[in-house]
């Protein structure tokens, strides 16, 4: 008989891992400094527990794109965000709930082309998207070491920015990860651009701006370089909304200004501090 392998899931960071009989003895993610609070009770769970104890939630955001995240909320709520598009629609950062229903409704609206990921927070359960709807994964090189399924072929890109199709670019922007990206869609907003940014730009919610962190639950910032960075890998690039990695964290209006505006005041609170 062969031995039961199971595809743990962090029940911390939502992070699932290669098949294996045993739960990993921790979570590198969780461990890192960035890694966010740990959940009391059980590490690992899998994704046989999550079917039974959670449901998706699907709502659409804007015109040709939608939203869904599992309910209720499984370790730091993180949603995906699907993105129809003429050539082929992209699933943006994973959810660790993948259950018939949603992809019954991703394959009514055409399937998937490519599944693009911003950061190792997100990854979450890339492997068993990409396997049920046969799409290949896009992640920064820079971030390879932080990808805990090696039993799936991961597209691992390269530089600044990676073009996918119609327009749609990933841009490495670093900061929070090394290899943190976001998504820059052209023909969103009616035509005058939308960014998809987990929290690689974290959207304040409820207020026009973003804020920049290596580590947001432990508060850790960036220094002034990492900012230097971000402002050169966005400048070519126009965008009136930004959506980030919840519900409700939406720039609706001035997007590329209020990205101006949020690194111009994170200099003056570098150039401050202690004032």
């Amino acid at each position: 008989m062969s031995e039961k392998l199971t595809a743990y899931i962090c029940r911390s960071c939502a992070t699932q891992f290669t098949p294996s009989s045993t739960p990993p003895s921790e979570c590198p993610l969780c461990t890192d400094e960035r890694g966010g609070p740990i959940v009391p009770g059980p590490a690992f769970t899998d994704l046989v527990a999550i079917r039974k104890e959670h449901k998706q939630l699907i709502h659409k955001i804007a015109p040709e794109l939608y939203g869904f995240a599992a309910e209720p909320k499984i370790a730091i709520g993180q949603r995906s965000m699907l993105l129809r598009s003429p050539n082929g629609n992209i699933l943006w950062d994973c959810t660790p709930l993948v259950d018939d229903a949603t992809v019954e409704w991703i394959e009514m609206l055409g399937g998937v082309n490519a599944i693009a990921l911003s950061h190792p927070h997100f990854f979450s359960a890339f492997a068993e998207w990409s396997h049920v709807l046969k799409a290949p994964v896009y992640v920064h090189e820079d971030d390879r070491e932080w990808v805990m399924r090696d039993d799936i072929p991961v597209t691992y890109w390269s530089g600044d920015r990676h073009d996918l199709h119609d327009g749609i670019s990933l841009i490495r922007c670093g900061g929070h990860y090394k290899g943190a990206s976001v998504l820059h869609w052209p023909g969103g907003a009616d035509g005058k651009g939308t960014l998809l940014t987990g929290d690689v730009l974290q959207v304040i919610p409820g207020r026009d701006r973003v804020a920049f962190m290596r580590a947001f639950p432990g508060y850790i910032p960036l220094p002034a370089a990492s900012i230097d960075a971000i402002e050169a890998a966005l400048d070519p690039f126009e965008f009136e909304t930004i959506h980030g990695g919840w519900w409700d964290f939406i720039v609706a209006q001035n997007g590329k200004r209020v990205v101006e505006a949020s690194l111009k005041r994170y200099r003056g609170a570098l150039a401050t501090s202690g004032d």
